[in-house]
């Protein structure tokens, strides 16, 4: 009797051993897999990419919208096409296009439009534009100036140290507009509203002028409320009607971002 207890023990016990065995391989396997399957997703995520190189490139895209020479493509990752002063290009919004560029480092983001042409079908284009070599290239935000614009640390209406005596600033708030009342009627402003690590309202800075490159970078922040306002900063406002208003200042937006 006792035999075949041991007996039976023996066999459940080789039988553990194997079921056991089974899920430490299927272990094995499956952690193999992983980097492989996440390799071949990153890899179909970079070929989505479209690659830019220096000079002139040949791209395709739909114009998902346009603002002043400026057009989004969001097939072409990370760069703005941007056309020459004088050039219409409200009637591209929607359109497939193929458009040639040229990209220059000094110029990080922007694709600077040489040519482009308007998808009619499979394998027919109609021009658009084609550069003839004398157009001149409309104002924009380098990328590479965001360092010259500092952090404003802005905590009190009060505390106009923060921005008096500085050019340049860049602060996070959100941009509001309000209603001011002038000798002609009722004028709408935009006034970009700031507050502090714990939500708390510091004030607000009026926008004196937004440039397009400025409100085309706004435009492709639309899910967002809030974001990085890069200023020409101007005059300060009088300190007994910032006392009351809790407006700061006044400024002109160049550039807006996440970051």
């Amino acid at each position: 009797m006792r035999g075949k207890l041991n007996s039976l023990k023996r066999s459940f016990l080789s039988a553990g051993i194997i079921v056991l065995s089974l899920f430490v391989i299927a272990a094995v396997n499956s952690a193999c897999q992983k980097p492989v399957a996440e390799e071949q997703a990153e890899t179909a995520e970079t070929d989505k990419i479209t690659m830019i190189e220096e000079g002139l490139n040949t791209l395709e895209g739909t114009v998902k919208f346009v603002h002043g020479p400026f057009l989004y493509v969001p097939e072409i990752v990370g760069f703005d096409v941007v056309l020459p002063s004088g050039v219409d290009g409200s009637g591209l919004e929607g359109q497939a296009v193929r458009l040639e560029g040229e990209f220059k480092r000094e110029n990080p983001s922007i694709l600077m439009a040489n040519r482009i042409d308007i998808r009619e079908g499979e394998g027919s284009y109609r021009s658009f534009f084609v550069k003839s070599g004398e157009e001149q290239a409309p104002p924009f935000f380098n990328q590479h100036d965001r360092e010259s614009y500092p952090v404003l640390k802005l905590t009190t209406a009060a505390a106009s140290e923060a921005w008096e005596g500085k050019e340049r600033g860049r602060v996070f708030g959100k941009l509001e507009t309000q209603t001011a009342v002038e000798a002609g009627g009722q004028k709408e402003m935009f006034a970009i509203s700031i507050s502090d690590d714990k939500g708390k309202p510091v004030g607000k800075i009026l926008v004196d002028t937004i440039s397009d490159y400025a409100a085309y970078s706004k435009k492709k922040l639309r899910l967002f409320d809030s974001f990085w306002f890069y200023l020409n900063i101007k005059n300060t406002v009088e300190a007994k009607t910032r006392a009351r208003t809790k407006d700061l200042f006044h400024a002109d937006v160049v550039f807006t971002g996440l970051y």
